[in-house]
């Protein structure tokens, strides 16, 4: 079933929520949220979902027939899966949300990619343009208040 296209938006865009409230949070001093716990915490499990989820998405289109890629799309959405979850366990973080920054960054240009082939939508890849620019932005703000 597919939704429609405005819902479709609002789940884009909804889904950059958490960063940008974690940041605001953090920038306030608010090191503990009621019934979440950790605001840190809480940033680094949903960057490691979104980031997954994410990954996912470009592995899905792939096997769905609906995209050409030079490189295999399942073989790299699935490194930069396992990148993020090692970088999860095995990284501070500073150095962590430095990992996510890049990963947004490459799967951002993987779409850029897709959408140069004309195998995304317009609408769809300047949608994904701005939610990662404000989700990059959340995660630069959220790392320097976390020094």
């Amino acid at each position: 079933m597919k939704l429609p296209n405005n819902t479709n938006i609002y789940l884009t865009y909804a889904g950059s929520l958490p960063f940008i409230l974690c940041a605001l949070f953090l920038f306030n001093g608010l090191q503990t949220l009621p019934y979440f716990g950790d605001t840190a915490k809480v940033l680094k499990v949903y960057g490691l979902v979104i980031a997954s989820f994410m990954a996912g998405v470009h592995w899905g289109q792939y096997l769905a027939g609906r995209v050409e890629f030079p490189i295999n799309l399942p073989i790299i959405s699935n490194v930069i899966a396992i990148f993020v979850w090692a970088s999860f366990l095995m990284f501070p973080i500073r150095w962590y949300l430095v990992s996510l920054i890049l990963v947004f960054i490459i799967l951002l240009l993987i779409d850029f990619f897709l959408w140069r082939r004309k195998q995304l939508s317009r609408f769809y890849f300047w949608s994904r343009v701005v939610v990662t620019i404000t989700v990059l932005l959340s995660l630069v703000i959220s790392s320097i208040m976390l020094e």
